[in-house]
């Protein structure tokens, strides 16, 4: 009976005890936290950091909250009791202060803690003292941002040698761009269309040196707010702009072992009115082509095939200067001036030795010689406005670019000894001048709700203009000159007119976030051939929904769903039908008839960040319906004919793994993975045609800082084999390794690379068709060493006026705790 007592006691004083426990969210919710996060070198806001508060008693966290887009946290409904705060974000230092202690007997319920200063983790030298760099990857709420801007892989190159270092990004031998596998991206500078890049991408990447780029922004899955273009998504350039107060700048220059170069300048001036910046960048590239066709063509009485070696060069002169000036009218008001100018002479020199055989040999050779001239200027005025709540935002952006392009080609065909009487030897001669130009008005507001609800409303409208005029000329040897064939001759006139606007719904409930938006766009484009006065004329209005939601605080641990409509509307060269002849034996033609891509894009990502290091996982469908795809034909002569047809679908199912950051205190890593299924419905091109094909993407990149002033780079890249519609894509890989020393305190640099170490880069493809099978390959001079200096000059300490700058006074409420640092 005694032994019952004394249990039932036991039981009843350990129930009690652990009914007891205590719970800080069982007490008064009284609390308000607020601050700014900034970084410790350049007084930047830091935006979607992490602010935790962990109970002293518990050691768990309670609550917390993200910064927003001016690194400001403001936290509520805190529960009473004694707490440390603990802020981090990718890329820094996790930095932990307190204890903070909530009370409503004393009237401590709100704590302002001013500005709070992350140092980066590049910083964590032991007994030395390094300058800050910024982390090489980060994931924000809706884009990746990699930092290439002290990637020396690419120094000394083009914007493409820079996109080939961006993980899930793919560029080929001809300067074409596809993002997870898709080639259907829309490609943005400075967050804007160039001209350029509407038509002709690879020239404009080509003019713009690697060393004037600071970071490569990709948005897999862009919201209502953004132009729904890019099936694919959106990769945006960011150019290098200065910020450091006074006059300052930096001189650049390189070579290779293959007789490339490359010079480029910055010159900046700022002071509390004024910003005014030049950029100037010039490059130099030839490089030799190799490369080889065999084909075979099952005709209807005879066999037909064709056996090549092409031997050529390709590469030019560019340049690219951009300049600009800011004026800061007051704090809440600022306009800007900004004009860029890109140039270019480009060469594409090639012999083409053939092997035809028909009913017998034939066996020549074809010298083809073009030169081409570009240009690009783009001029953009910009308004911003600024409210009493710093989340209010209005913002004009007017920018119009124009661009002109000639191209002069000429054909040889001499027929090799013992095959003369086989041969046309007469020469051939094309000449193209395309003119383009884009119209572009933007305006933007964003209007606050509350803390943590936001409503975005923007319109735009694009006027494009794109005139080809391509002259094809035969040699007449009666008057021993050129004459015009106006039968392969045409002059090609595409105009395209867009109206949109949109409505997005963004809110933020402690750990879960919101964001719903509506894009509405007319559309009216024009396709007129002047020659034989056609006109095809399409009208159409498209809707495009987003949505995503978020849980967990970004840098921690977050998981996010998205789901977006996109559209990847064709070319003028895919709707010009005008017939190409690229050679004797391959012509190319458009389709006037094409109807535009539409996509619809769901995305589930996982991001894990934790002690220095960041862990981005996910998984993502794509459905495209009126899918493009090129088309090719071989006629009973052996010529082939390459065209663009819609087929009914295409479905791609991909997972993408990312992992950056730091370990130990000398190396940084990034590695990615991207394997993809794309399954393939063209049953109404190609009979019975539904295909599964799988792929792999893998690169990695690793930087060893051996001392504050000497580092070592290693690139390694690998994309698996990958089947086409019309056939199939061989593997490729290559290896890439640079070292860089600095000196005079970081004001003078060299930097050495090797490209390609290994020489594996180049590409093999096959393509079939009913009656043909053909296999090629390119490969071109990537193999190379260059070697890249750097001074700069000026003051290097960030005195923006606008930027950064906060409040540091006491706040009537709080406890005026000042700047958190560490030391």
């Amino acid at each position: 009976m005694r032994f019952k007592y004394y249990f039932s006691l036991s039981v009843f004083l350990i129930s009690t005890v652990f009914a007891q426990q205590f719970n800080p969210n069982k007490m008064q919710k009284i609390g308000v936290l607020q601050g700014t996060v900034i970084d410790s070198i350049t007084s930047q806001p830091i935006q979607y950091a992490s602010v935790s508060l962990v109970s002293l008693r518990t050691n768990d966290i309670v609550t917390g909250g993200v910064t927003n887009d001016d690194g400001k946290f403001d936290i509520s409904e805190i529960p009473a009791g004694r707490y440390n705060i603990s802020i981090e974000y990718i890329g820094y230092i996790r930095l932990v202060k307190g204890p903070v202690l909530f009370n409503p007997r004393d009237n401590t319920t709100q704590h302002n803690l001013g500005n709070i200063k992350l140092v980066q983790s590049a910083l964590a030298f032991q007994d030395v003292e390094v300058k800050g760099e910024r982390p090489l990857f980060v994931q924000t709420i809706d884009k990746k941002i990699f930092n290439v801007e002290q990637n020396t892989l690419s120094s000394g190159g083009s914007a493409l040698d820079v996109l080939r270092q961006v993980p899930g990004v793919d560029v080929d031998i001809d300067g074409n761009i596809s993002l997870r596998g898709n080639s259907n991206v829309n490609v943005l500078i400075d967050g804007k269309p160039s001209t350029m890049t509407s038509g002709d991408s690879e020239a404009l990447l080509e003019n713009i040196p690697a060393d004037n780029i600071r970071d490569i922004e990709v948005v897999t899955n862009p919201s209502a707010k953004y132009d729904p273009e890019g099936m694919a998504g959106i990769i945006n350039i960011i150019l290098k702009e200065n910020r450091f107060a006074g006059l300052n700048g930096n001189i650049k220059s390189g070579g290779t072992n293959i007789g490339s170069y490359n010079e480029s300048g910055q010159i900046n001036f700022r002071n509390d009115k004024l910003n005014i910046f030049t950029n100037i960048g010039l490059r130099h590239d030839i490089r030799s082509v190799l490369g080889e066709n065999y084909r075979e063509t099952e005709l209807t009485d005879y066999s037909y095939i064709i056996d090549q070696e092409i031997d050529g060069e390709r590469g030019g002169n560019n340049i690219l200067i951009k300049s600009g000036i800011d004026y800061f009218i007051n704090k809440d008001n600022s306009i800007g001036l900004t004009a860029s100018f890109s140039n270019g002479d480009r060469i594409h020199d090639r012999v083409v030795y053939t092997d035809e055989t028909v009913d017998s040999l034939v066996r020549y050779y074809r010298s083809t010689g073009s030169d081409n001239d570009r240009q690009n200027i783009d001029i953009a005025i910009t308004y911003d406005r600024k409210f009493e709540n710093p989340k209010q935002k209005l913002s004009v952006d007017i920018r119009r670019s124009s661009g002109e392009d000639n191209r002069s080609e000429i054909q040889l065909t001499t027929a090799q000894i013992g095959y003369e009487g086989f041969v046309d030897p007469a020469p051939g001669k094309t000449n193209t001048k395309n003119l383009t130009g884009t119209s572009n008005a933007q305006i933007d507001y964003i209007h606050p709700i509350s803390d943590d609800t936001k409503l975005e409303v923007g319109y735009k409208g694009t006027l494009r203009y794109i005139d080809n005029d391509f002259f094809t000329y035969d040699f007449d040897t009666t008057i021993d000159d050129y004459i015009i064939d106006a039968a392969r001759s045409n002059h090609f006139i595409f105009n395209e007119n867009i109206q949109s606007g949109y409505v997005q719904y963004s809110t933020q409930k402690e750990k879960i976030g919101i964001q719903a938006g509506l894009r509405i766009e007319i559309v009216n484009t024009i396709s007129e051939l002047k020659d034989t006065d056609e006109n095809v004329e399409e009208s159409y209005i498209s809707v495009y929904p987003s949505a995503a939601i978020s849980f967990g605080p970004p840098q921690i641990f977050q998981i996010q769903m998205s789901y977006s409509r996109r559209v990847n509307r064709p070319s003028y060269r895919m709707l010009n039908p005008a017939v190409f002849q690229l050679d004797q034996l391959n012509m190319r033609m458009g389709n006037p008839f094409l109807k535009s891509e539409y996509i619809d894009v769901m995305e589930l990502n996982f991001s894990k960040y934790k002690r220095g290091l960041s862990l981005s996982l996910g998984a993502y469908y794509r459905r495209i319906t009126n899918k493009i795809s090129r088309y090719k034909e071989v006629g009973d002569d052996g010529i082939s004919v390459t065209t663009y047809k819609n087929y009914d679908e295409q479905k791609t199912y991909g997972t993408e793994l990312i992992l950056s950051g730091s370990v130990g205190k000398k190396l940084r890593l990034m590695m990615s993975g991207n394997i993809y299924a794309d399954e393939v419905n063209a049953s109404d091109i190609f009979e019975d045609y539904n295909k599964t094909s799988t792929g792999f993407m893998g690169r990695m990149t690793t930087t060893w800082n051996f001392s504050p002033s000497l580092e070592l780079m290693l690139m390694g890249f690998y994309r698996s084999p990958r089947d086409i519609p019309i056939g199939r894509v061989e593997s490729m890989s290559f290896t890439s390794i640079s070292v860089k020393k600095k000196l005079l305190d970081d004001r003078f640099s060299v930097a050495l690379r090797i490209n390609d170490v290994f020489n594996t880069m180049g590409f093999q493809y096959e393509t079939y068709g009913d009656n043909y099978f053909q296999e090629s390959s390119r490969k071109w001079d990537s193999q190379m060493v260059s070697i890249n200096l750097e001074y700069k000059f000026g003051s290097m300490e960030d005195k923006s006026r606008y930027n950064g700058k906060q409040d540091r006074s006491k706040n009537e409420n709080g406890s005026g705790m000042g700047d958190f640092d560490i030391e």
